[in-house]
């Protein structure tokens, strides 16, 4: 890949894995890149009162700003742009609202239905991250201490990703929460194993505690989110475990579906019943045909498949990060370097 010399920009709201996905970009790009907040932009009053605040007077316009879906990030994204006249180029991540579509240089995104109303596409598989197998035998080696004296040695390990609410329309009840943790912990009873769990601040609480309450009698380790008594995510150090068996991720989780793909262990998708009228089985589908994943039912029904050969994870982020590379080499004439 071409490495370029260029300077990077994310601006973000609040969803994790929006944050995520243009973070992960970025640091394929640029590890240097510069992180906004859309949080900090509104308590300034205006994004051009933002970046005087903060640039001075004279400043100097990013070669590329990142933004993620249909939130204000986008928005804030393509002013920058404007502003910059002519000097920053931007890129949409699954997807901007349809009035921005053409604002945009390059938009990566789940589906082509819709790249008729954007310039220069990149059609991806799931969305971009920013967990790699590097940063996972780091997280290991830096948070042993809090998970080895909770593992047991001789019971195998699982790992359980819990999403939640998609939003106002699609939300994970109480009810589904208790079905999901009954079902993960009969999956863990039946191999005798241990469960490390974490879940995700989209969760309502209702949902959350009546999910522990279930699974706890099988669990060695559970991470709330929003109640860490460590500041680090144990997520990379969790999946980083030498003993890990499979993984279990709950469908309403594009980005912890791809991430839990990354140690290339037996990944299992379980589906909620307030999310299959999404499109998000849509693409769950891809991931067990290009053999990314299986449906929970096969664990339930089968039993952990040990001669299961994944398939390599996906690197949506190094495929976007080299077509933005390719697009500024070509549009911009930015020269980058082997």
């Amino acid at each position: 890949m071409i490495k370029l010399n260029i300077n990077v920009w994310v601006i973000a709201g609040l969803k994790v894995g929006q944050r995520n996905s243009s973070i992960g970009v970025a640091e394929r790009i640029n590890s240097n890149y510069t992180y906004i907040k859309v949080v900090d932009i509104e308590k300034a009053g205006s994004l051009e009162a933002y970046l005087q605040q903060n640039f001075g007077r004279e400043i100097i316009f990013p070669d590329l700003v990142i933004s993620t879906g249909k939130e204000e990030s986008s928005h804030y994204a393509i002013a920058l742009k404007k502003l910059s006249k002519g000097v920053t180029s931007a890129l949409n991540i699954n997807y901007p609202p349809l009035h921005l579509g053409l604002e945009f240089d390059i938009v990566a995104a789940e589906t082509s239905a819709e790249f008729k109303l954007v310039r220069n596409p990149i059609y991806i598989i799931g969305v971009p991250h920013k967990v790699t197998s590097d940063k996972i035998k780091a997280a290991r080696e830096e948070l042993g201490y809090v998970l080895e004296p909770m593992i047991e040695q001789e019971k195998p390990i699982f790992l359980a990703l819990i999403g939640g609410d998609i939003d106002e329309n699609f939300r994970l009840t109480t009810e589904e929460a208790i079905d999901a943790g009954r079902r993960i912990k009969r999956v863990v009873e039946r191999h005798n194993g241990q469960l490390l769990i974490t879940n995700s601040p989209r969760i309502s609480v209702e949902a959350w505690r009546a999910l522990r309450e279930e699974i706890e009698p099988v669990s060695c380790f559970i991470y709330d989110c929003r109640k860490a008594a460590i500041t680090t995510n144990p997520l990379m150090a969790m999946l980083g475990q030498e003993r890990l068996s499979a993984v279990f991720v709950t469908g309403d989780s594009i980005s912890m579906c791809c991430e839990g793909m990354v140690p290339l262990k037996p990944l299992y998708i379980l589906n909620t019943p307030s999310n299959q009228n999404r499109y998000y089985p849509l693409i769950h589908r891809e991931l067990y045909d290009r053999g990314h994943a299986k449906p929970f039912e096969e664990i339930e029904e089968r039993g952990l498949e040990t001669d299961w050969v994944t398939s390599p994870p996906l690197d949506e982020a190094g495929r976007i990060a080299e077509h933005v590379m390719q697009f500024l080499t070509r549009e911009r004439g930015i020269l980058g370097r082997k």
